[in-house]
């Protein structure tokens, strides 16, 4: 699967965290986290997407301290294990001599509006509503979120600040990006006395109006970048860092009315990163054949490296004697028909949707954000590939990704592909198809296989739920000989000691 566009008009569903899982207890908080009812009119309801904690999610506790903290998240669930095997970890120790001079001051594109205060458990966070870009070292985001740690996660020569404030983005590839907003004592911002007021004290959220959250950031805007992870479960790599070198301020009143203290994790090793590498991936060229095939990703750049170095690589094939039964409640579909945005990437057939699908997949709620196919599949089932794959990617509240997988066979033409392919664009280009009910592309059966998995294409970021449905589908061979793609499929990859998950009914 690859993440390889978001829509512009579903980016604020995608609430990326340092990725911050608002599951149930965090003993290190000293904010109370028994959930409430979230509080809001109905209208900001239907604009932001509510955090309150998933019932599953509350099985996975992590923290900042003792049996649940930093050092320990790895062995609380295999979903974590990148947490102590990953070779990019985040936070780091900087030295902001080292910065590259030529990395441009972030430009940026934010407007005002309200915010969703959020009290995860873990910390608050701040999110905005779509609309909002940033273009970092040349390549443009959009922000979907902020949130605080107390002290500072990254350190400077060794020295942490009092806080630190991440602004979360995602590229049109679903690429992950955080601009880093150090923060020391010293003179007051009046901004946080209004936000901190709206600092709900139990898990829950409130709602600020008309923010201008520029406010919050230093005047130069200078940045230290480097290829970094999520500073939380499940620590996935591949998030391109910019943490500006001068600090902002807050009075010691207001630090001391952040409702959290000690959510920070612990700076990780460099290991053998470079000091301010350019993360304009468009410079990096991936395929699928010869020096730039799957076997070779993780030596093009340094933010592919967890495509060998990784444990749980996706696809995977599925062995059918070994997957374990399970109560796995089908997929819950609330879609929407709408326009179509198809994207020709120069890698596949990219369909994004407008915003308002949400997918319940194994008891979560996610938002769907795209889809797009793989020829032949990636995922094989007992060693045997179908004629193409089809990926539905998703987001949930947390920024968490899943994907649900369709399989596909030659067999009985789906009418619905003759319009779609119609419109596919040459590379570079895209075509809208009107009143789509995309529901149609899935089989009538929607049973599934649940494993944990990565993305499918560079940079092969792990902490993905994957959902493979038991049923394909069909298209006539006409349709598959009118797809334009042939063999962007990635290998499949060692399970290693995941388990498989099948639909017991």
């Amino acid at each position: 699967m690859s993440l390889i566009r978001v829509g512009a008009l579903t980016l604020a569903l995608m609430l990326v965290g340092s990725l911050l899982a608002a599951c149930g207890d965090d003993a290190s908080s000293s904010a109370p986290n028994t959930a409430t009812s979230a509080s809001g009119n109905e209208s900001t309801e239907e604009l932001f997407i509510p955090t309150e904690p998933e019932e599953e999610e509350e099985e996975i506790h992590w923290g900042y301290e003792g049996a649940i903290g930093p050092e320990n998240w790895a062995s609380l669930s295999t979903d974590f294990e990148v947490c102590e095997a990953g070779v990019e970890q985040s936070p780091i120790d900087i030295n902001f001599a080292d910065a590259r001079e030529d990395i441009p001051d972030p430009v940026l594109n934010w407007e005002l509006g309200d915010l969703q205060i959020v009290n995860n458990g873990h910390t608050i966070q701040a999110n905005v509503r779509e609309g909002s870009t940033t273009v970092l070292n040349g390549k443009t985001y959009n922000l979907l979120q902020f949130h605080w740690h107390k002290p500072s996660e990254h350190t400077v020569e060794g020295d942490p600040f009092a806080m630190e404030l991440h602004f979360v983005h995602a590229d049109e590839d679903g690429s992950l990006a955080v601009l880093g907003v150090l923060i020391e004592e010293g003179a007051a911002n009046p901004l946080y006395d209004e936000l901190w007021a709206a600092q709900p004290e139990e898990v829950g959220f409130e709602t600020v109006k008309d923010v201008d959250f520029t406010e919050l950031l230093p005047e130069d805007l200078a940045t230290y970048t480097y290829p970094g992870s999520l500073t939380t479960p499940p620590c996935s790599e591949g998030v391109a860092w910019n943490v500006i070198e001068m600090p902002a301020t807050m009075s010691a009143a207001q630090l001391d009315a952040f409702l959290f203290d000690g959510n920070a994790r612990p700076v990780q090793p460099f290991n053998d990163r470079a000091e301010g590498e350019d993360h304009e991936e468009g410079a990096v060229h991936w395929g699928y054949e010869g020096a730039e095939g799957p076997e070779n990703w993780a030596a093009l750049s340094a933010d592919f490296e967890v495509c060998e170095a990784g444990a749980e690589q996706s696809p995977i094939d599925i062995v059918t004697g070994s997957a374990v039964a399970a109560d796995i409640a089908d997929p819950v579909l609330n879609w929407q028909s709408g326009n179509l945005e198809m994207i020709n990437n120069g890698h596949t057939i990219q369909a994004n949707v407008p915003a308002g699908s949400t997918t319940v997949l194994n008891g979560k709620s996610y938002n769907l954000i795209q889809f797009h196919w793989h020829k032949p599949s990636e995922n094989t089932v007992d060693g045997d590939p179908f004629a193409m794959e089809l990926h539905f990617v998703h987001a949930d509240a947390d920024g968490n990704l899943a994907v649900l997988g369709v399989l596909i066979d030659e067999g009985e033409a789906l009418p619905l592909y003759d319009q779609l392919w119609d419109a596919q664009p040459a590379v570079g280009e895209t075509e809208i198809v009107e009143g789509v009910d995309f529901s149609q592309l899935l089989p009538s059966d929607l049973s599934t296989y649940v494993f944990a998995g990565s993305l499918t294409t560079p940079p092969c970021s792990e902490g993905v739920a994957w959902n493979v449905l038991a049923t394909p589908t069909t298209m006539s061979a006409e349709q598959l000989d009118a797809f334009l793609y042939e063999d962007n499929a990635r290998p499949t990859q060692p399970v290693n000691d995941r388990v498989v998950e099948v639909d017991a009914s």
